[in-house]
């Protein structure tokens, strides 16, 4: 088996997530990509993050209907922060010596990949697939990084979470940014206006802000 990692907060899971698993598993012969929910990413702070429970749910629709996109809960169902590195290791073991791993990462990721924790004992595991970055496309890549990666010659589209939130915010459409079903649940829930539970988290901080 050849298998993709594809690791995120997905706040919300977006088109480009999908096209960036979908164009590694053609291009790579990937049989399947995880698409793994990372609860507490050690990389970002928590606070104001929609709940987990709810991107959880995004991503289970986002995935329905491709039988090679399989959304996991490994990250969730840990306690404590959601290292890269401990679900590979989880991952291996459910594995036979032949499989292989794949670690699905975007270009900024690459170039942090050495700040990451046991990032060596990640390079041992998997093979690093980086998606296309538009601008600037030469990586600063460690040399341990370097040797372990392989691009995905792919166009990359250019969508953002942060994006998509922002528009949210400002009342513009998300149509055609993510699938029907998870505008349905942002829509449903008033996800990233000031109704939302990251929205009621934002104002709570500037109000703290602002009293101290």
């Amino acid at each position: 088996m050849r298998l993709g990692l594809l690791g995120g907060t997905f706040d919300p899971v977006h088109h480009g997530h999908l096209r960036f698993a979908e164009e590694a598993a053609d291009a790579f012969e990937l049989d399947r990509v995880l698409l793994v929910l990372s609860a507490a990413p050690p990389h970002k702070g928590i606070e104001g993050m929609t709940p987990a429970p709810i991107r959880w749910r995004m991503l289970q629709l986002a995935c329905e209907g491709n039988p090679r996109l399989i959304p996991s809960p490994l990250e969730m169902e840990r306690t404590g922060p959601s290292f890269t590195v401990d679900t590979l290791i989880q991952i291996r073991k459910e594995l036979s010596v032949e499989d292989e791993i794949f670690l699905l990462i975007g270009a900024d990721s690459a170039e942090e990949l050495p700040t990451w924790k046991s990032h060596r004992r990640i390079l041992e595991i998997a093979r690093v697939v980086v998606a296309p970055r538009s601008s600037s496309p030469t990586l600063a890549l460690a040399p341990d990084v370097r040797e372990r990666v392989r691009f995905l010659e792919a166009p990359k589209l250019e969508i953002s979470s942060t994006r998509i939130r922002e528009f949210v915010r400002a009342g513009k459409s998300i149509r055609y940014l993510v699938p029907e079903s998870v505008f349905e649940v942002i829509r449903e829930k008033s996800l990233y206006s000031g109704d939302s539970p990251r929205g009621r988290a934002r104002a709570e901080c500037s109000r703290r802000e602002a009293t101290a």
